[in-house]
């Protein structure tokens, strides 16, 4: 008598793929008005992160994905803060290797974005939680900045001062 015995072979899990912005030739072009819902967890991070991330300080670069944004002589807002992980935002100007860092940090960041301009700009899982997890869900918008508030002063021309006690009216 002879057995028969079937082996299943089961092919391995596919992974998800990394998001095609997950390198800097690979970078989203955004316009003031952008937003995305972008799975993270397979971004990887490089060299490249790290070089922006320099002269910024980050505690981590992981999971990161890069966006290019054509400066409009407008103020920006990037925001990541809707994100289910502790993500950051990195900004840059230059190129590939050799960028100088505009503006940097936790959740949100606003910066100028002067016309004939290209902005790069990296979104990070900081890993300040502390969960050791690479990404998740990015929630990034690009937004202009508001203006910014005007004051109306008014001076009396005639003021006084306590000389004891330094109060002025």
């Amino acid at each position: 008598m002879v057995a028969v015995v079937a082996v299943g072979i089961a092919a391995p899990a596919a992974l998800a793929a990394a998001p095609s912005n997950d390198t800097f030739g690979g970078a989203t072009t955004a316009t003031i008005g952008f937003s995305q819902v972008l799975d993270t967890t397979q971004a990887t991070t490089d060299s490249d992160d790290a070089q922006l991330n320099a002269s910024c300080g980050a505690p981590a670069t992981d999971a990161s994905v890069w966006y290019s944004l054509a400066g409009t002589d407008a103020g920006v807002v990037v925001d990541v803060s809707q994100s289910d992980y502790s993500a950051g935002v990195l900004v840059g100007v230059g190129t590939e290797g050799n960028l100088d860092t505009v503006a940097c940090g936790p959740g949100t960041v606003g910066f100028f974005a002067a016309s004939g301009t290209t902005y790069y700009i990296l979104a990070i899982d900081d890993q300040t939680n502390g969960d050791g997890l690479n990404g998740g869900s990015l929630h990034i918008s690009f937004n202009e900045a508001p203006p910014p508030p005007t004051v109306d002063i008014t001076l009396n021309k005639v003021g006084r001062v306590n000389a004891k006690t330094g109060v002025a009216t």
